[in-house]
């Protein structure tokens, strides 16, 4: 292609030379256009020039586990710890379940009745109701003289979990200038035949599911979180596991309080039974102790 552009600017010349102009016309128009097919080609292939370069398609963005969030500041500057709860340091608030009758900072409700029960000891603390009265007939304990003022990170581990009929296990905060509603739990619940985590709290009055599992364990970890404005729920086998958020993290209803106390709580249908233990329970977040 080249030697004949070549050749053509030769006999281009002649012409001229002679006076054809509209011969000389006709070969530069040839000419210009073998020459910018030449140019294309030149600049493409690989003894001229490089290829052009491939826009490169934009690239998800690398998966972020959900399984341990970042440790979210806390209302007084510091950071939430992510220990395991089998740790001795780094937490605001153990529970000591070794006592039988569970005194300050604990407050007990729904066991004044001889077939609802808590009692603790070196094996953690019993939970039980036998022969329930009423519908998710509850039974548990929450804090009386401690709580927790802004983000906050709540931990428990259970074991023996069961009910006969419906029943559940939860971890749960509550309003601490009242002691009605559940703010937000993390609960162990059998229900209508379904084993399942569930993350849920009180809205108004209403009472709201944000999100479950399916499940058979009659043991494990359960975890909730506040981090700023949005509440996360968690579980995993034991201190050995990381923890998985099973459920969508949830924006904190408008009506939870920023100053909360905190527990558990154990429900069960009616004439039937559950039981659960619990053998650790921590907090950490800016805890308030009052005598």
């Amino acid at each position: 292609m080249v030697r004949g552009t070549w050749g053509s600017w030769g006999r281009l010349m002649k012409m001229t030379q002679r006076g054809d102009a509209s011969d000389a016309r006709a070969i530069i128009a040839r000419t210009v256009k073998t020459a910018a097919w030449a140019a294309i080609f030149f600049g493409w292939c690989s003894c001229g020039g490089s290829a052009p370069e491939a826009k490169s398609s934009p690239q998800p963005p690398a998966e972020t586990s959900a399984t341990s969030p970042a440790a979210a500041p806390t209302s007084g500057g510091s950071s939430l710890p992510s220990s395991d709860l089998s740790d001795n340091t780094g937490v605001a608030f153990r529970a000591d379940f070794s006592s039988p009758e569970l005194g300050q900072p604990w407050n007990v409700f729904g066991a004044q009745s001889g077939n609802r029960q808590i009692k603790g000891g070196p094996d953690g603390l019993w939970v039980k109701i036998a022969q329930a009265e009423k519908s998710w007939d509850a039974v548990g304990a929450r804090t009386a003289k401690v709580k927790v003022d802004g983000d906050f990170d709540l931990r428990g581990r259970f074991r023996d979990f069961s009910a006969r009929g419906n029943g559940s296990a939860k971890l749960i905060v509550v309003d601490a200038a009242t002691t009605k509603g559940e703010a937000a739990y993390v609960e162990r619940i059998q229900i209508d035949g379904k084993n399942l985590f569930k993350f849920g709290g009180d809205a108004g009055g209403s009472l709201e599911n944000w999100g479950f599992a399916p499940t058979d364990v009659d043991r494990g970890d359960l975890r909730l979180v506040r981090q700023g404005s949005t509440l996360h729920a968690y579980t995993r086998p034991d201190e050995r596991s990381s923890w998985t958020e099973f459920a969508p993290p949830q924006p904190a209803p408008k009506t939870m309080p920023r100053v909360v106390k905190f527990g558990v709580k154990l429900s069960s249908e009616t004439n039937l039974s559950a039981q659960v233990r619990w053998i650790d329970l921590t907090m950490n977040g800016q805890v308030i102790r009052t005598e």
